[in-house]
């Protein structure tokens, strides 16, 4: 009887254990401490929003203002600005697991080096770790390295310390990108003035070089939009018929930008009601002006998708170098295609409409495929770009055959000819500069807009 009742309990607890096992490692059904964080890695990357994007960027601007350091010294000093940022940038980091902070130590190339580091920027770079790590930052979240910058010590010079590195989740924040738009929008929000009842809006100091790198990150980043919040008080005077005299501050930035070139369809404006935005003498205390990016909205997937896949065709426009035949007002085709050039994916040699297809196109044509397989309505639209090399006209052409290259591709790999359009903005919309090499290569290239 016995011997029955112990095969009996072997009998029970082998089961049981067999249930768990199939349902918690196999099924993975269990609930457990991992979970939560498992979670977590999922949804925590919808929370940088620009809100939270833009404080975090401030408070590193801010660290940056508050640290400093002697010619070929390897301490670093900090001031409270620096203090007050770390304890911020403490608390974006832990609400944002999935992000990380980039130190990078800088030098320039004629400091000594008596460090037991292989230069004194990483050894900066460390003693900067050790400090974040001190406020509770984890080491985990922490990614350094050095650099050497020649102009570290002048006056004028902006230090660039500091940096996030964001997840997988999070690709299409190109990281070098984002920081120089928002220290773009930091810059002119600083400089950004105007004066008690006063509709105009003025810069203080010259906001060209800002307001071109937030151009270029509008035009590259297509479903952003940049809006700007004027503020007033409740007792200023109105002239105009306006609602309130902050929307009026907020247009005439507008056309400020403009005058610059921003594209005025990007640019959105609202106002808010403040009770405190002059100094003694009338005129508005810095960062009165308010400006940051509208993102669309992470909760829609094929929004998601698309920007995605959007994000992963510029990065194959850009992952390789290309060669530039040197270049002749008076082009023609015949003469240039001499089957040598180095082309990136979707970008073309001069006067060129050749697609070099590699496997970085191919994964991405078949990803593409597939988001329109799961989304029927969305369609694309093809738009093809020149450099301003040649005649208007010529270029016009020559953008809209490389976009016509462009569809033949997709339609080779079974995307239907129905659902894309092919537009040429020829030489009319650069994302860079046309006066140098690097520039003109940018710019020849094809876009390819989800709609």
């Amino acid at each position: 009887m016995m011997k029955n009742l112990v095969a009996w309990l072997i009998l029970a607890i082998w089961l049981a254990f067999g249930a768990w096992y199939y349902a918690c490692k196999v099924k993975n059904l269990c609930g457990s401490a991992a979970d939560p964080a498992a979670n977590l890695s999922n949804t925590a990357s919808n929370n940088l929003t620009p809100t939270t994007l833009k404080l975090a960027y401030q408070n590193i601007f801010d660290m940056e203002d508050g640290l400093h350091f002697e010619f070929s010294e390897e301490q670093v000093h900090v001031d409270e600005s620096f203090n007050e940022g770390i304890d911020h940038i403490a608390t974006f980091l832990e609400a944002h697991p999935l992000t990380s902070v980039i130190i990078t130590g800088l030098y320039t190339s004629d400091e000594v080096n008596d460090t037991k580091e292989t230069t004194i920027g990483m050894a900066r770079a460390i003693g900067i770790q050790k400090i974040l790590e001190n406020k509770g930052i984890a080491s985990d979240k922490i990614i350094i390295n050095d650099a050497v910058e020649e102009d570290l010590y002048l006056d004028d010079e902006v230090k660039q310390i500091f940096n996030f590195k964001f997840s997988d989740k999070d690709a299409n924040f190109d990281s070098s990108e984002l920081r120089a738009a928002y220290r773009s929008i930091d810059y002119l929000e600083r400089n950004a003035q105007f004066n008690k009842d006063g509709e105009e809006v003025l810069f203080i100091q010259e906001p060209k070089a800002s307001i071109a790198t937030l151009d270029y990150y509008l035009n590259k980043n297509k479903d952003y939009f940049l809006q700007i919040t004027g503020p007033y008080t409740e007792k200023e005077l109105l002239r105009s018929g306006e609602t309130n005299i902050g929307l009026v501050r907020a247009y005439h930035l507008k056309g400020q930008l403009g005058d610059y070139s921003l594209n005025q369809e990007k640019v959105l404006i609202d106002s808010r009601e403040e009770t405190n935005i002059f100094d003694a003498y009338d005129s508005s205390f810095p960062k009165m002006m308010e400006l940051n990016f509208v993102f669309p909205d992470k909760e829609d997937e094929a929004k998601q998708r698309e920007l995605a896949l959007e994000y992963a065709l510029a990065k194959l426009l850009n992952d390789e170098p290309q060669e530039e035949i040197p270049a002749e007002s008076d082009i023609a085709e015949s003469n240039v295609e001499k089957g040598n050039i180095a082309t990136t994916p979707l970008k073309f040699g001069y006067a060129s409409h050749k697609v070099r297809l590699n496997a970085g196109v191919k994964d991405y044509v078949v990803e593409l495929k597939k988001y329109l397989a799961d989304f029927p309505e969305k369609n694309i639209t093809i738009i093809g770009h020149a450099d301003n090399i040649g005649s208007e006209d010529y270029n016009f052409e020559l953008g809209r055959i490389r976009g016509l290259s462009a569809r033949n591709l997709l339609i080779n790999y079974k995307i239907s000819p129905t659902r894309i359009k092919v537009i040429s903005e020829g030489e009319l919309s650069p994302i860079a500069s046309n006066e140098t090499k690097e520039g003109r290569r940018m710019n020849r290239r094809v876009e390819i807009d989800i709609n």
